[in-house]
Formats: C-alpha cells, structure tokens, sequence
C-alpha cells in the first residue's frame, strides 16, 4: 500500500506562517493565517520521494501537506471546518484539521520531512545540526524502507 497525505485547501487566503526577525534579531513566527475554517482535504497516494517532492514544488500559498492519512471511512476529498464548528453538528464527510482525522496506519509506510534553515546561525551550531541530521538520516535508512 502506498503512502499517503492529505492536501489541504484553504478557502478565503493563505495557509501560511510568516516568519520574521524581532527587535532582537530573534525569529518570530505568526501562525495566525494557518487558521482554516473552512477549505478541502484531499487524501493522496504518493509512490516515490520525487513525487511528494514535485507536490510540495508546486504548493499554492492556499495550500499545506499533513504526512498522515485520512481516517479509514473517508472518500478522497472532504469538506474541512474547525473543531469547535465540527462539533456542534453531525456533518458526514467533513473533518476539522485534528488527529481524529489526520492518522498514521500501523504497518503503512508514510514520510519525514527534515527542514531545518542556517541563516544567522553560529557556525559551531550549524555544523553540529548538521551532524546530528546526517547521524538520524542513517540511523534512519538502517531501520526503514525508504521509497
């Protein structure tokens, strides 16, 4: 079975973070347009690295990626609200962007997304981010399949 993820679209803007430097010089990140109270959700089958690759290229600022998978009973594309709304009605195919949606299958393969950004950072600290990276990535590939 292929793994998959779950698209989602936002209806009425972004579904983004901005990301800043403070006074301090500090990063500050502003999740407030992440909000999504209504939009999509598609389930997706990925087949290959280059492909989750080529589906995160081509994202659109309405659009983000959860790694797991649509709960079983689902149809490929559901409508999508927040919980509070979800929870005052008894709605068939629509979820809210929660862990009892949005699950990962014992057995199914699925993916991990390392990101990680240097700029301003010392050079000691990068490097050793660096390090610890590569060390998870091959204890990783000694553990798991990787497509």
């Amino acid at each position: 079975m292929s793994p998959e993820i779950v698209i989602f679209d936002k209806l009425g803007g972004p579904l983004t973070k901005r990301i800043c430097l403070d006074e301090r010089g500090a990063a500050k990140s502003d999740g407030s347009a992440c909000v999504m109270s209504r939009g999509m959700a598609t389930r997706m089958p990925v087949e290959s690295i280059g492909q989750l690759g080529a589906l995160i290229e081509n994202m659109k600022p309405h659009q983000a990626i959860a790694l797991g998978s649509l709960r079983r009973g689902l149809p490929l594309m559901v409508d999508v609200t927040t919980k509070r709304k979800l929870n005052c009605g008894a709605a068939v195919n629509i979820i809210a962007r929660t862990a009892d949606s949005i699950v990962f299958r014992s057995g199914q393969n699925g993916f991990t997304l390392l990101d990680y950004d240097t700029k301003g950072m010392p050079e000691k600290v990068a490097e050793r981010l660096e390090q610890l990276a590569r060390s998870a990535v091959d204890r990783l590939v000694e553990t798991v399949h990787l497509h």
